[in-house]
């Protein structure tokens, strides 16, 4: 095998599943809601409309903050709760949507599961996600999941590194992939990992600002990404 991987590390929303067509709407939504509950200055349309343009940007910024900013708070109302509101009420969430899989995802992942160590490593409210996991009925398909929480200062980077430590592998004979170069393909190369991106979801237009942000490959679906690997 040219590329001498021996372990796989998937991200999970919009690389294993489309969080960004099925989930997205429904969570911007109610982060609003939460918002214009605790004193936003906007009817819940105009917060909505604003965060699909705020996203379209600047990917990199706070987006919550960035609202608050633009339509301003109730007078005696907190300007970082209103964000801080928002960004919690969007992360962490009773998942009430019919959630499913890309298609062939499992099929691909069985195929990849027979000759590499496979992980999941995935941002977000742990609690959440652990739901999301389960709903999609991907416990038993990793040898790990690990639960990067993205209300405190951890980052993929840290698990990355514990990942290695438990495969004993070397840099190279890892790769991560992702729908995100600020996260899934930085933290990864900067590591000496392969990265590889998934173009899917929000993040798809986000634009390199280092040389680690730039995928060894980009895929459009577990397919493409099975026949690189076995390259």
């Amino acid at each position: 095998m040219a590329h001498k991987i021996k372990s796989v590390i998937f991200d999970l929303d919009d690389t294993l599943f489309d969080t960004y067509s099925q989930l997205v709407g429904p969570a911007s939504r109610e982060a609003c809601e939460a918002m214009i509950e605790k004193g936003l200055k906007c009817t819940v349309e105009e917060c909505i409309e604003k965060r699909s343009a705020l996203q379209k940007e600047n990917l990199r910024s706070n987006v919550y903050t960035q609202i608050v900013d633009f339509f301003g708070a109730a007078e005696q109302k907190s300007e970082d709760e209103i964000s801080q509101a928002g960004r919690v009420a969007f992360h962490r969430r009773r998942i009430k949507e019919d959630i499913q899989l890309f298609p062939r995802t499992l099929e691909c992942l069985s195929k990849i599961k027979g000759e590499f160590r496979i992980f999941l490593v995935t941002l977000g409210d742990p609690e959440t996600q652990q739901t999301k996991v389960r709903l999609l009925g991907l416990e038993k398909i990793f040898e790990n999941v690990f639960y990067v929480d993205i209300h405190s200062q951890e980052t993929k980077k840290t698990t990355f590194k514990k990942i290695q430590e438990l495969t004993g592998f070397k840099s190279e004979e890892i790769v991560s992939i992702g729908n995100r170069i600020d996260t899934d393909i930085r933290f990864a190369k900067e590591l000496g990992f392969k990265g590889v991106l998934f173009e899917h979801g929000e993040y798809l237009h986000l634009v390199p600002e280092t040389a680690a942000e730039i995928p060894d490959q980009r895929v459009k679906n577990l397919g493409e990404f099975v026949t690189w690997l076995n390259s």
